[in-house]
């Protein structure tokens, strides 16, 4: 089993979505740099991204380069998110993160070990 925080979608999203770069050429590039290696299951977490900023805010960190984009962005790169899953319903799954992070917590445990990546 290997997990990452990112993989393909999140080009995707971010730069597709987010920063409207052509989408049919970052699924190219995105292919030929992962050889066609795709996730057998992603979860999606997804929160209001006004929620998401609440949260960074409440953090105390200093903000990177995304984390300082303006609110319009981190809707498009929602929106992008979103499309995804409604596209890859079988490996993307859509699980609400506006609750408390144990309430989430369960939620992606329940789905792992539903679909069987690990014992229950």
């Amino acid at each position: 089993v290997v997990l990452c925080d990112r993989f393909t979608d999140a080009t995707l999203a971010y730069q597709g979505a987010g920063r409207s770069f052509p989408t049919d050429f970052l699924s190219k590039a995105n292919a030929f740099a992962a050889n066609s290696l795709a996730p057998d299951l992603t979860i999606l977490l997804d929160v209001d991204p006004a929620i998401g900023r609440r949260r960074l805010a409440g953090r105390g960190t200093p903000v990177d380069r995304f984390e300082g984009e303006a609110a319009a962005f981190y809707d498009r790169v929602r929106e992008g998110y979103l499309r995804i899953a409604k596209k890859d319903s079988g490996r993307v799954v859509l699980v609400d993160a506006s609750g408390s992070m144990a309430v989430v917590q369960e939620k992606i445990r329940n789905e792992v070990t539903r679909r069987r990546f690990v014992g229950s």
